[in-house]
C-alpha cells in the first residue's frame, strides 16, 4: 500500500509537469485567462511534489523486522518497531534527511565452507604432530538481538553476517581444531560442535561482555575431510583393521565350527548310546518275557500233571475202596475174550485146558 501511494504521488507530480508544459505552449503569455487556467496544473504539480517528498521517507516495518533510522545530518540513530512510519507522525523519519535500514528478527542460516569439505571447506590445522589439515563444512542458525540492534548497526551494519559473524565463526572453528588432534571431530563431533558454538557466542557479545549482539544456536558440522597424507594413513589403517577383522571373523567361524563338530559328535554318541540302551532294554525285556512264558508253560504243565495224577489217584482210591471179590470176578469175566489159553507143542497149538462142551 505504501509503495502504491508513492507511485500515485509521483505520477501526480509528473502529471502536473505535463499539464504545465501543455499550457505553456498552447496559451500566450499575454492572454487574459492564462493565470486562472494555469493554477490547477501548478497545484497538481506542487501537491505531487510535496507528497512525493513526504512519502520518500515513509517506511513499513513488518512484524518480523526491526528498523534503524540514521539521521544523515546529525548521525543520530533510532529504532523503528513494526508498523508504517510517515513523517510527521513518526518524527524520527524525516524526508531527504534520514535513512532506514531493515533487519530481520527471524533465525537465518549461517554456513561456512561447502560440501564436499575436501573441495571447498574451511581448512584448519590440527594439534597433532605435523599439524595435518582438516577441512570443514559447518552450518548453524543465528538471529539478531533486538535489544542491542543499535550497537550491532553502528559496528557492523546490515552486512554483519558476512562481514563479521562468518569471519568469527571461521576463526573459532580453526582455534578449536588447532587445540585438538586431527581425529577429534571424528571421535567427538558433538563435543566439538558444543565447544565451537560456545566460543563463537562469546565472540558475538556487546561491549558489556554479557549481552549477545547475535544469538547463535544449533551449530552442526555437516561434513569434514582430511588432507591426502592423513587419508592415505587412514586408508592403510582401515585396510589393516579390515584384514584383522577378517582374520578374527575366520577364527570365530573356525571356533564355532569346532564347537558344532563337538556338539554333533556328542549328539551322535548320545543317540548311539541311547539306541544301544534301548536295544539292550528291548532284548532284556524280550528274554524276560520269553523266560516268563516258559516258566508259565512249565508251571501250567506241572499243574496239569499234578491235577491229572491227583485225579487218577483219587479214581484208583475210589475203585480200590469199592473193589469186592465178586466185583473182581465180574471184571475178570468182562475182560475174557472167549478164547482159552494156548501153548505150542510140535507144529501146532493146543489149549492148556479143555473144557468139555
Amino acid at each position: 500500500m505504501l509503495i502504491l501511494l508513492k507511485v500515485v504521488f509521483f505520477l501526480a507530480f509528473l502529471a502536473g509537469i505535463g499539464f504545465m508544459v501543455y499550457y505553456f505552449y498552447l496559451n500566450s503569455m499575454v492572454q487574459r485567462g492564462l493565470k486562472k487556467s494555469f493554477l490547477w496544473p501548478v497545484g497538481l504539480l506542487v501537491f505531487g511534489l510535496v507528497m512525493s517528498v513526504v512519502f520518500s521517507a515513509a517506511v513499513q516495518i513488518s512484524p518480523t523486522q526491526v528498523g534503524v533510522v540514521t539521521n544523515t545530518w546529525s548521525g543520530e540513530l533510532n529504532v523503528l518497531e513494526s508498523g508504517t512510519h510517515i513523517w510527521p507522525f513518526t518524527k524520527s523519519v524525516m524526508p531527504l534527511i534520514t535513512k532506514v535500514t531493515k533487519y530481520s528478527t527471524m533465525q537465518v542460516s549461517m554456513e561456512i565452507g561447502s560440501t564436499p569439505a575436501a573441495e571447498g571447506g574451511v581448512a584448519a590445522s590440527s594439534g597433532s604432530p605435523g599439524q595435518p589439515v582438516v577441512f570443514f563444512n559447518a552450518r548453524g542458525w543465528g538471529r539478531i538481538n533486538k535489544d542491542t540492534i543499535l550497537e550491532l548497526h553502528k559496528k557492523y551494519g546490515e552486512d554483519y553476517q558476512t562481514e563479521w559473524v562468518e569471519s568469527v565463526w571461521i576463526t573459532t572453528l580453526k582455534k578449536v581444531q588447532g587445540d585438538n588432534p586431527y581425529d577429534y571431530v571424528a571421535s567427538h563431533r558433538l563435543d566439538m560442535e558444543k565447544t565451537v558454538e560456545k566460543e563463537l557466542q562469546e565472540q558475538l557479545l556487546a561491549e558489556d561482555g554479557k549481552t549477545p549482539l547475535v544469538i547463535v544456536s544449533q551449530l552442526a558440522i555437516v561434513d569434514f575431510d582430511y588432507d591426502e597424507k592423513v587419508n592415505a594413513f587412514l586408508n592403510t589403517v582401515s585396510e589393516m583393521q579390515f584384514q584383522t577383522q577378517q582374520a578374527q571373523q575366520q577364527i570365530t567361524i573356525n571356533e564355532q565350527k569346532q564347537k558344532a563338530d563337538v556338539i554333533a559328535a556328542e549328539t551322535n554318541f548320545l543317540v548311539t548310546k541311547r539306541a544301544a540302551e534301548a536295544a539292550q532294554i528291548k532284548n532284556v525285556t524280550e528274554a524276560q518275557g520269553l523266560a516268563d512264558a516258559v516258566k508259565l508253560a512249565a508251571e501250567a504243565e506241572a499243574y496239569k500233571l499234578t491235577t491229572e495224577g491227583t485225579a487218577k489217584a483219587k479214581a484208583i482210591a475210589v475203585v480200590q475202596t469199592n473193589l469186592t471179590p465178586l466185583y473182581i470176578e465180574y471184571l475178570r469175566a468182562m475182560g475174557w475174550d472167549g478164547a482159552y489159553p494156548q501153548y505150542y507143542f510140535g507144529g501146532g497149538t493146543t489149549p492148556i485146558l479143555q473144557i468139555p462142551q
